[in-house]
Formats: C-alpha cells, structure tokens, sequence
C-alpha cells in the first residue's frame, strides 16, 4: 500500500512541473510584465534598468521558470503585483474557508443524493425513480451562480433568515453557499448512484442474501451499497477537489473570502504573479485530492487492497512458474506427432457398396431428413428478417427510437424552441437592446407590452429583447466550442490509439496534464492571455474539453482497430488515415456522440460562469450570464432581472441533457440486443 502511494505521488511530480510551465508560460504570454503596474514616476533610467534586473524580468524564460520552481519548492510564490503581499501566505489564509465550504457542500450533498439513488434504483421506471431522475437533471442544467442569487432573495432578501455574504457569522454564513455549490455534485451524485445499484441489484450474492432469510434494509445497505461505492466515492471525490479550485463563482456571489475569489480578483486585476502561484497551489491541491481517492478506494472495497498488496506478489510468482514451465516442457516424439497428423485429418463419411466382384468405398449419400427442412425453414426466415431490417437506415432507426422516449421528446422541443430564437434573434437590431428609455426604468414584466414582457433592466430596456438577443451567443457557443473540442480530441485520439507505443504515451500524459487544471481556471487563464471575444471564449472553454474527447475517441479506436476489417483493409493497400477515420472511428461513434450533446450543455454553463464573472462576451453585447450579473444589485426590488435570463439557461442545458440521455438509451447495446431478440421471437412464433 505505501508502494503503491509512493509511486502515484512520484507520478503527479511531473504533472505538477508540466502544469506550472503551462500556466507560467501562458502568463508570460500576456501584453506587460510585473513592472506594467507599478507606479514609476521619479525614477531615473537607470533606477529602472536596475529595477527589472534585480527582479529578473529579462532573463529567459527557462531561467525565471526553473527561479520560479525552486521558490515553490521552498514555499516562495512571490509577492502580488497589487496587494504586496506573499501570494504563498495569502491562498492559505483563504484555504481553510475553502475547505469548510466545500466540506460542509460535499457533506450536504452525500446525505441527500445517496439515499435518493438508492430509492430511485430499487423503484426503475416506476413514479419515483422518473421524479428523482428529473430532478437530478434539472440540478445538473442550473448554474450555481443562478442558485446563489436565488437564495440569496428567498433566505436573506424576503425572510431575512441568513446573511447574504461574508463570513462574519460562523455557520450561518456558510449554508446558502454551500447549498449552491452541491446543486450540480447533488444531481451528479443521485444519477451515479442510482446507475452503479441498478448494476448490483440484480446481482447473484443478493439474491443468495435475501434466501438466507436476511433482512432487505441489510442487503441494501451492506451488500448492495458497499459495493456500488466505488463509482460514487470516484464522483465525490473529483467534487471535492473541483469544489476547493472551482467554486470561484459561488464565492464571488457570497463575497466569501476563500482561494476561488482570490482567484478572480487576481485575473480582474491583471495580477500575474498571483495567478500563477494560485493556479499552481490549486493544481496541486486537486491532484491531492485525486490520490486520496484512490487510496479510500481500499477502504470501501477490500479486494482492491487485497490487489495492491498481492500484486507485487503474484507478479513474482507468476514469473517463477512460467520460467518452470518453460524448463520442464518437452519435446514431441515422432509417434505423438503422426499420432496428432492422423487425428487433425479430415475425411469425409464413406459407406460400402457392392459392384457384383468386390466392395468398393463410396462418399456417403446425405439424406433429406425432417432436421434438414427445419434448418432450411429457419435459414430463410432469418434471411428474411435480416432483409427486412436492413432497409432501415440507422438514422432512421435511432430517430423512432427517440420518439419513443419522452425525455428525448421534452429535449427536442427545449431546443427547437432555442434554435427558434436563436434565428429571431438574428433579425433583432442591436440598437433596439442596448438603448433605453430613462422613464421605462426597471418596469415589472407585464402581458400587455412584449417587449416589456420580462420587464425592464436598471437603464429602461425591455429584458425580453436582451435575453432573446443574447440567444446569439449562447447557442453558437455551445456548438462551436464541442465542434474545437471534439475535432482536435477525436482525431489526435484516433490517431495515437491506431498508432499506439510511444505516441499513444505522450498523447496521454498531455491530456492527464491538461485535466490536472480544473477546468474553470484554465479558462480564466486562456482568456486572461487571450482577451475577451467570443473566439477566445469558445477556444479557452474547448480546450478544456479535449482530453475527454481524446479518452473516449482513443477507447472506441482500440476496441476495434483488431478486428478484421481493419487488417482487410490494410491488405487492400489503403492508407492509415481513411482507415482511422473511415472505418475504425465510426464503428465507435456511439459514445462519442452522446458525449458530444452533453458537452454542449456544460460548455454554455461554463461560458455564463465565465460572463458573469466578466470575463465572456465583452459588453455592452447582452449574454445570459452578464444579464444575470447586471441584476445582482436590484436583486430584492427587480427580480426579474435574474430570473428569466436564468429560466433560460436552464432550459437550454437541460435539453441538452434529456436529448443526450435519450441518444444514450438509443445506441445502447443492450437496448439493441433486447429489440432484435423480441423482434425474432415475433417473426418465430
């Protein structure tokens, strides 16, 4: 076990390294340097030249990279441009609050979704389980910024129960962040939960339990549970270490104080150093967390303890034997030879037949039997079924097979309604949304006006025209940055597993360094060197994404890059990229289209997470997460401000999601194994 941690921690040190040189290379890429910000008057020529020498700012970058790293082995980050203070003492000052947050969020979100996917499980299909299952989909398509607010207008605007930020008040100041932060890691945790017992109920041992007369709450709980753990520990565990690095908009919306806000006030101030040393201690912290997980995977699972400490074992032993074995083989005698020739030929049956002088040997005559009709008769049926069948197309197929599922259905509606007005907002001019009336100021919504059908913002401007304009960005957005994210991921994929050996290493450690950040800071950082545009916003966001696509592209490919067709087509002479992209990569295109329509959904909530924190569309262009920001300050007065440019977003991601689930259930296997054995049971009887 202590090899075992040993060996990962040795592992992630090179992943650190490649982390840091990314972060500070991206940051050096940005317009100025550390003096860009200071104040310089009355300083002579000289004073300055010998101001950037002592603080090393011409040197190469290999040099200020290798300064930097021996400063952060030393617990040395350097001092913020803004503040002065050491960046080092500064993030774990914050660190603490972080923690708590995000303990007490994890702690919130376990006690419900656990038991809510174990309830949903044991009722599959009935009331409860498609209730459970909504509500974890619509958890998972809200922002946590969204939530926040509404918290915020509920427990501290109209009851005045909690305090609206800070963390002035103990405990109380905790629980609305916390709530907002474990929506998303609540859905996340009840689907996971009642997908790994759906997988275990069924299952042999349980079955055994419940004949020997043990209790159901006891076969559930120490059988069923424990040894669905597995995948729901490996989802919590991941929230946790999201939750320290990524709740940077869930602080900003409570001002709390922890290192996800110190995270933003660094990019909002253009503080370099700050975001480097902040980046990198995050990075670390995550990649903690992830080993930690692993090792609690021996805790709630102890055949895999039992694995890590026999495996050095059985790898000993296994060589000993083989070495044995290969001693003690021996060599085929001659009669063991012919012996195994005369078995290995194959004669065909003779019978004996008498030409009036002598027997002669004659094949044997096959005689038309009832056995051979029936197989005759079943041959033909099968060829007529698969006739029959093979005239659908699988767009055809997969498309009924939708509108068979209800959850598909609601999906396709959510989204032709948003391709709707997506096209309407094309023909809306731009100057009917960023001008307003002065005597239209914050107007409650009202039916008898569309265009003050949602009301009017702080500047008398119709919200309903802004959140239909900004319908633009969101949706493009969404499809552009899973276009950048699966085009690079699916292709670099394909290639390194049809290639394999040391192309397929490299490619993989690029993409374990790239999924060490999370994903929401990358993407500050992409745009904080980049500039905020809508280009830049769907690079910083893809970019993220691309090592997922990678994974699964490169899974798909070695499922099937053994198979026959492909050395077929190698003997035909054809080239390696149109067998990679023409014959292997469709025959696994199933779970990279599911994948694709739900990375769809997150990219827009990580691209309002992004405007609301300023950093995505520039204004004074009306995006969904900006609009949401813009009525944070007239939150108790004028909520519709939030209201509706949220509605919106959850919609959007939420038809995502439903049509993604109902694609999954269409290129299912199982589901396809399940419709042909009922179709030949139909064409049989």
């Amino acid at each position: 076990m202590i090899r075992f941690f040993i060996r990962r921690l040795l592992t992630f040190i090179p992943i650190v390294i490649a982390v840091t040189l990314i972060v500070f290379v991206l940051v050096d890429m940005t317009p100025g340097d550390r003096m860009s910000g200071m104040d310089l008057e009355g300083l002579t020529t000289d004073e300055v030249e010998a101001l950037r020498a002592s603080l090393g700012i011409d040197d190469p970058l290999l040099v200020r990279f290798g300064r930097y790293l021996f400063g952060l082995v030393q617990g040395d980050l350097g001092t913020s441009d803004l503040s002065g203070f050491d960046v080092f003492d500064t993030f774990m000052s914050r660190l603490p609050n972080s923690l708590a947050l995000g303990g007490l969020s994890i702690a919130i979100a376990v006690a419900i979704s656990i038991p809510m996917g174990v309830f949903a499980a044991r009722r599959a299909g009935k009331i409860a389980d498609n209730a459970a299952t909504a509500i974890s989909m619509i958890g998972m398509a809200t922002p946590n910024f969204w939530v926040g607010m509404l918290l915020i207008l509920v427990f501290s605007g109209y009851l005045k129960w909690l305090p609206a930020g800070g963390f002035n008040h103990g405990i109380l100041s905790l629980l609305m962040p916390a709530t907002a932060t474990c929506a998303n890691l609540l859905a996340t945790s009840t689907r996971q939960t009642r997908s790994s017992m759906l997988e275990v109920l069924n299952a042999d041992y349980l079955r055994t339990a419940r004949a020997k007369g043990v209790p159901e709450k006891i076969v559930i709980r120490k059988h069923a549970l424990r040894n669905a753990l597995i995948p729901i520990v490996t989802v919590c565990g991941i929230s946790v270490a999201g939750t320290v690095s990524g709740t940077a908009v869930t602080e900003t919306v409570f001002s709390f104080p922890g290192t996800g806000r110190l995270m933003v006030q660094a990019v909002s101030g253009r503080d370099l150093s700050t975001i480097v040393g902040v980046t990198t201690l995050l990075t670390i912290t995550f990649v903690m967390v992830v080993l930690l997980v692993d090792i609690a995977y021996t805790f709630v699972d102890p055949r895999i303890k039992t694995e890590f400490t026999a495996r050095g074992k059985t790898a000993r032993k296994s060589t000993k034997q083989a070495s044995i074995k290969r001693q003690i083989i021996p060599l085929p005698t001659q009669t063991e030879s012919n012996s195994a020739d005369i078995i290995d030929a194959k004669q065909e049956p003779v019978q004996i037949v008498s030409n009036g002088s002598a027997p002669v040997a004659a094949p044997a005559v096959k005689q038309d039997t009832d056995v051979s009709r029936a197989a005759d008769a079943n041959s033909e049926s099968r060829e007529l079924l698969t006739k029959k069948y093979k005239r659908q197309r699988p767009i055809v197929v997969i498309f009924r097979h939708l509108l068979r599922n209800p959850g598909a259905i609601a999906g396709i509606v959510m989204l032709s309604i948003m391709i709707v007005l997506f096209i309407i907002s094309l023909f809306v001019n731009f100057d009917t949304v960023v001008t307003g009336v002065a005597r239209n100021r914050l107007m409650p919504p009202t039916f008898s006006d569309l265009n003050h059908l949602f009301g009017t913002d702080q500047m008398g401007r119709s919200l309903f025209m802004r959140t239909i304009y900004a319908t633009r960005f969101s949706l493009p957005i969404g499809f552009f940055t899973t276009l950048f994210a699966a085009l690079i991921g699916f292709s670099s994929g394909s290639i390194v597993a049809y290639y394999g050996k040391i192309y397929d290493s490299i490619a993989m450690r690029i993409a374990d360094t790239i999924s060490s950040i999370p994903g929401l800071l990358l993407s500050m950082v992409v745009v904080t060197v980049l500039g905020r545009s809508m280009t830049n916003l769907i690079i910083a966001i893809g970019i993220g994404g691309i090592p997922g696509f990678m994974r699964m592209s490169r899974a798909s490919v070695l499922t099937v890059k053994g198979n026959e067709f492909v050395e077929a087509g190698r003997a035909m002479g054809l080239s390696s990229v149109r067998i990679i992209f023409a014959h292997v990569l469709p025959n696994g295109m199933a779970p990279l289209i599911i994948s694709a329509t739900n990375f769809m959904g997150m990219s827009i909530l990580a691209a309002t997470g992004l405007s609301f924190l300023g950093l995505g569309i520039p204004i004074p262009n009306p995006e969904w997460g900006s609009l949401i920001s813009d009525g944070r300050n007239y939150l108790t007065h004028a909520p519709w401000l939030t209201i509706f440019p949220g509605i919106f977003i959850v919609i959007t991601v939420l038809g995502f999601c439903m049509l993604g689930d109902g694609l999954r259930d269409a290129l299912d296997p199982k589901q396809k194994n399940i419709r042909v054995k009922s179709k030949k049971a139909k064409a049989t009887v």
